[in-house]
């Protein structure tokens, strides 16, 4: 019985500390991703801002940059400049960062640095106290007339930064003398926020947080990691399902220890018996059970620390190393040890078998004395189910035989259905939610322009009358014969993203809401990108504007030379309430695609592209602080320009990827060395994607397979208990019929039939109710993620019930021959005794 609390600890607390060791690497990897630890950012704050924030219950820790201009290298922008506290770098910066060499800046005259920095600036191998040269502008030199900072500073650090999304630029960090120097406030400054709570989600703690702080109309709030909410979503599909899923494991865990330890009780009835005999009470019994009881869970509890603890300080960091990480993190045993969570798995293991022992001393005190004495309490009838023709037929005995301890065998059977449908739950939600069907849905290559491509070709035609400017063919046409030649494919094969590009008005009412999300006002841009959307497309955008009750006037956008403008959910809750104001204002500028041309269009409404039901759009570049439009094909005739083609994608035959990649990448080369720019063209491959993220679904599907066996085995170490107490139990019933002339094959295939009754028990609950369990599932987490793919778990099923059908016919008779090698004298003699 201690043995069994110890094993139930020892797999509880590992199965949550893989789960806290998961939401851990998450954490840890989009923290690098996006160079801070932080959960949101509200720009532009004031000191009873942040004041307010850091009194949030659901805040776990703030921290205060203050950035004030950008870095420049021949007129591109490299870097923010920022200036944090010391302290505060540790907490918000320094976790997401990797080989840190030096210190922060505390002089005037140094600087931080990270490595892709100094790699655009040609430093390869950086040495702290040499000298950079730095350009700067700061952010508010259009009000105060401030000229730009053009010096050398001394390199007082460098750290490596794995941001992967380019438009993200690094941070360059100074000291707070610096801003002195430069007669700079502290305030407003951004306030770094991180979440406290697990339950709340992007959209919920974005709601709480503007009930609870007024944020004026050009402050931006951005949620940057969901932090657990988005681990628990990928690994169950959301809150919903992971909450069932943890309700299956703890029940199937009680059944385990209740089974076991109810079985191991009613071997000790006979005790009760003799001291009932001797006259103890009931209550004088309960409580020196109890506390036997007592001890023996306590024993099981040191047990289950001690060994629980090692496994997971020892043996989970090198598991989890290989699970989780695509990064360079090493996970520490500190990563993955929680005293917290060892005390939850106590509580709640300790509990269970209190619960349990309590149960079963209750019901054995109120048993007669001679019940007791016997060793095995009056058992109700069997369900009658068979029927038998000229005398009792061995299925029948079989049948009640199986049927007699109804609990005993409830409770065998509920464990090993719960092992069963959890196992086939994860199988499900691993198979369905597996980020390869996101990524399979892509074409295998996608092949296009460059946002700085274009930002380029703008700003060549910068101060030029309308009709000096000057268009560009973005995709030439001998590039795009190359490439169908290469692939072995016709351009009308191609899918093709078209549209315009160039610049608005800046004063348009239509365009104020989008502006007024900018960080700052030397952020501010009039590049305008603009996107033909096909007909097809439409008819899912008409779908998903009613369905989700989007403010969008969209017969103006299909009929009457609308446009809607997309964002990367930028615009604040107040932002957000003027866009409503926005539908029906003219949006007026010039588009460059092959000619130049002026336009005015009308606003129909603003879109977030984030929202999970917002229709699959093929886009020429994702990302933030883009004026992104997008209008029919119909208003695009209006226009009375010719489209240019942004990118193009297309399939290919899966054997022939490899090399015509290579060539591709040759192609592209070529192409971007004979352009103005290095980066004009860029190339995305399925297979490359897929190689990234192999390590991340190899490591859930790993997960996964740990969650579903260890139940398995709790569920057939019960099942194997059960078995082997009652053969131990019922050797002298065994005896008896082999007295009044049963043969051993008889006997045999009686138990034989008792073995695949549980089997067949199990597998009609399986294929009953869990078929059941698992189309709910199946519904839920279709509705939750639009890449859900619902499998029937075929393989898993049949692998289970081969296994368990071995088991049942295997077990019995292998526990019958190891029980019974005496005669049936000794037989009679020994159980009796």
């Amino acid at each position: 019985m201690s043995a069994t609390i110890a094993l139930s600890i020892i797999a509880a607390y590992v199965l949550l500390s893989i789960v806290y060791g998961r939401i851990h690497a998450d954490s840890r990897k989009a923290a690098q991703e996006n160079g801070t630890t932080a959960s949101a950012v509200l720009e532009n704050a004031d000191e009873p801002q942040y004041l307010n924030i850091k009194e949030l219950d659901y805040i776990s820790e703030t921290a205060l940059i203050r950035k004030f201009g950008y870095c420049y290298l021949q007129r591109k922008k490299i870097a923010n400049c920022g200036v944090i506290s010391p302290e505060e770098f540790q907490i918000a910066y320094a976790p997401a960062y990797d080989d840190i060499c030096g210190s922060y800046p505390v002089k005037e005259e140094e600087v931080m640095l990270s490595m892709r920095l100094l790699s655009l600036m040609g430093i390869k191998n950086p040495e702290i106290g040499m000298r950079i040269p730095l350009h700067i502008i700061r952010y508010d030199w259009l009000q105060s007339g401030a000229e730009d900072i053009e010096k050398f500073f001394i390199l007082s650090g460098y750290y490596t930064d794995y941001t992967n999304d380019l438009s993200k630029l690094p941070v360059a960090f100074f000291a707070e003398k610096m801003l002195n120097e430069q007669n700079i406030s502290f305030f407003p400054a951004d306030v770094l926020i991180k979440l406290d709570s697990l339950w709340l989600n992007k959209k919920q703690f974005e709601n709480r947080f503007y009930k609870d702080i007024k944020i004026g109309a050009k402050q931006q709030f951005e949620v940057i990691s969901e932090g657990s909410s988005q681990t628990i979503r990928n690994m169950a599909g959301g809150y919903a399902a992971a909450a069932g899923g943890t309700f299956l494991i703890l029940l199937s865990m009680y059944l385990f220890l209740h089974n076991i330890l109810f079985i191991s009780m009613e071997r000790e009835r006979k005790q009760f018996g003799l001291l009932k005999a001797l006259g103890m009470t009931c209550r004088q019994m309960i409580l020196i059970f109890l506390l036997h009881g007592i001890k023996i869970i306590f024993t099981g509890i040191i047990w289950g620390t001690v060994f629980g603890s090692l496994v997971v300080l020892f043996v989970l960091p090198s598991v989890m190393r290989n699970m989780f990480l695509s990064v360079s993190e090493t996970i520490r045993p500190s990563d993955l040890y929680s005293w917290k969570l060892m005390i939850i798995t106590i509580v709640i293991i300790g509990l269970g078998a209190i619960g349990t022992f309590f149960q079963g001393i209750s019901m054995t005190a109120a048993l007669p004395c001679i019940d007791c004495l016997k060793g095995r309490c009056a058992e109700p009838k069997g369900f009658r189910f068979f029927k038998t023709i000229g005398g009792k037929s061995l299925e029948g005995m079989a049948w009640r035989n199986f049927t007699r301890n109804r609990k005993k065998m409830l409770l065998t059977v509920g464990s090993l259905f719960l092992g069963f449908e959890i196992t086939l739950l994860s199988v499900v939600i691993n198979n369905g939610m597996d980020q390869t069907h996101r990524i399979e849905q892509t074409p295998d290559f996608e092949i296009g322009i460059t946002k700085d491509a274009v930002g380029e070709l703008l700003y060549q035609n910068n101060g030029k009358s309308i009709s000096e400017l000057q268009g560009h063919e973005l995709l030439p046409d001998w590039l795009l014969e190359e490439i169908c030649k290469t692939a072995n494919i016709g351009k009308s094969e191609l899918l093709l993203c078209k549209g315009s590009y160039g610049i608005f008005d800046y004063n348009s009412k239509a365009i104020q809401p989008r502006t007024y999300s900018y960080h700052n006002d030397s952020d501010i841009v009039t590049e305008l990108t603009l996107q033909v959307v096909p007909d097809e497309w439409n008819e899912a955008l008409k779908q998903y504007v009613m369905n989700e009750k989007q403010n969008i006037d969209i017969e103006s956008f299909l009929n009457s030379n609308g446009f809607i403008l997309l964002h990367s959910h930028e615009l604040t809750e107040q932002q957000d309430k003027r866009a409503g104001g926005a539908i029906g204002q003219k949006l007026s500028g010039i588009l460059m695609g092959n000619e130049a041309v002026s336009f005015e269009l009308t606003c129909c409404g603003y879109l977030d592209i984030t929202d999970p039901h917002f229709p699959g759009l093929n886009m020429p570049w994702n990302g933030k602080d883009l004026n992104y439009i997008i209008v029919s094909e119909k208003t695009m005739e209006f226009l009375r320009t010719d489209s240019v083609i942004y990118n193009i994608a297309f399939n290919i035959a899966r054997e022939k990827e490899p090399e015509i990649k290579n060539d591709l990448k040759g192609i592209l080369a070529v192409a971007n060395k004979n352009s103005d720019m290095e980066n004009t063209y860029y190339m995305i491959s399925k297979s490359d994607i897929l190689a990234q993220e192999q390590g991340y679904i190899q490591g859930l599907r790993m997960l996964m397979r740990f969650f579903s066996g260890i139940l398995m085995i709790f569920a057939f170490v019960s099942y194997c208990y059960t078995f082997a107490s009652e053969m131990l139990a019922r050797r002298l019933e065994f005896a008896v019929l082999r007295s009044i002339g049963m043969t051993e094959r008889q006997l045999k295939k009686m138990i034989l039939w008792e073995g695949l009754f549980y089997c067949l028990c199990t597998l009609a609950l399986t294929l009953s109710i869990g078929n059941i369990l698992l189309m709910i599932t199946g519904q839920m987490l279709k509705s939750q993620a639009s890449y859900f793919v619902f499998r029937y778990p075929v393989s898993a099923l049949l692998f289970l019930s081969g296994i368990l059908v071995f088991t049942g016919m295997v077990l019995p008779l292998f526990l019958y021959h190891n029980s019974n090698r005496q005669s049936i004298v000794e037989e009679l003699r020994s159980a009796e005794a």
